[in-house]
């Protein structure tokens, strides 16, 4: 399935990266990020194993390009609708549209495929490459035992609230994950890494990025 997965991606941007940014053992967590002449796409998601991690991150990945022509089409002259595709790519490219999410609206109205993929540069920088396959072993996994190790291991209080949903007759259940000892939120401008102990686990004294919005829609 990822090979698949990889394949559908490469008909929108040129390269694709997966980075394990995982902060505990039992879990991976994964960042996968894809960059072309004019798309750029970026994914979250985790898993007990590898593989599903990455399959999973590619799919939140995709929801970048929901309305888009694949590359081909976008930069293939004798399609006979290559200047009205190229057109209006360029139109929305340069109408900067106000999206009420804060951090979407940032990363949209900030970021290009080379900037973003810079941004991202000391995970270039820094990272080793590995074999998946070696690492992607279908264990089988105590989700409770798992999420209590982690939260002991990384001084993690995790709380669930439960938010009753709004409409009527809908069969889902919303629960939120929060920590008081982690950061409740992504703008960095309203957070001092040195008031959680979630910081003080790793003796991080430095923060480069400090007050730097976080390139994540």
């Amino acid at each position: 399935m990822l090979k698949e997965l990889i394949y559908k991606a490469k008909q929108f941007v040129d390269d694709v990266f997966f980075f394990d940014i995982s902060l505990h053992n039992n879990l991976y967590v994964i960042l996968t990020l894809g960059f072309g002449k004019q798309y750029m796409a970026i994914g979250l998601s985790s898993h007990w194993n590898l593989e599903e991690a990455m399959c999973k991150s590619l799919e939140e990945w995709f929801q970048f390009f929901g309305g888009k022509v694949s590359k081909y089409y976008l930069y293939e002259k004798n399609n006979i609708d290559y200047k009205m595709a190229h057109r209006e790519y360029k139109s929305n490219s340069n109408y900067v549209h106000y999206d009420p999410c804060y951090y979407s609206n940032y990363f949209f109205s900030t970021f290009t495929p080379s900037k973003l993929k810079e941004s991202f540069g000391y995970l270039f920088e820094r990272s080793i490459s590995i074999d998946y396959r070696e690492q992607s072993n279908h264990r089988s996994v105590s989700f409770t035992n798992c999420i209590k190790e982690i939260s002991e291991d990384l001084q993690l209080d995790i709380l669930c609230v439960f938010i009753p949903c709004v409409l009527e007759n809908v069969p889902a259940k919303i629960v939120k994950v929060l920590s008081e000892n982690g950061y409740p939120h992504m703008l960095t401008q309203w957070l001092n890494p040195r008031d959680y102990v979630f910081s003080r686990v790793f003796n991080q004294k430095e923060f480069p990025n400090e007050g730097k919005p976080i390139p994540f829609p």
